[in-house]
């Protein structure tokens, strides 16, 4: 099976065993700079029950941006704060956040293969 980054996580191999084996996932490469390694230091220092997923650095600068914005605008005028996002040029933890005519985010993302051998996850 191949996939994106929605089953990399280790129930998928709980659930489906040997069968695993095999399964190829396409996951973000790791941005390596002092605001993700902040991040998950905060993440882990703070003894949540579940690992992070591929997607927490995503949630996150999603959840600041929005902060950030409605510091800005407020939240009285929707247009407004969609407005400001569309605008925005965010320094986050992903580097720099922006967004084209359509709302679609300019964050590049680089692709990395992971593999399950031997019930684990694996570089391809």
């Amino acid at each position: 099976m191949l996939s994106i980054t929605g089953i990399y996580v280790p129930e998928i191999i709980k659930i489906a065993g040997p069968a695993a084996n095999g399964t190829i996932v396409g996951v973000p490469k790791a941005q390596s700079n002092p605001k993700i390694k902040a991040m998950e230091e905060a993440y882990k220092a703070k003894g949540y029950s579940e690992a992070p997923s591929p997607y927490t650095k995503y949630a996150y600068e999603a959840t600041n941006l929005l902060l950030d914005t409605i510091k800005r605008v407020g939240t009285k005028d929707k247009v407004a704060i969609s407005k400001a996002i569309r605008e925005a040029n965010y320094e986050g933890v992903l580097g720099t956040t922006t967004f084209d005519e359509y709302g679609q985010t300019q964050v590049p993302v680089d692709i990395e293969l992971r593999v399950v051998k031997d019930g684990q996850w694996t570089d391809y």
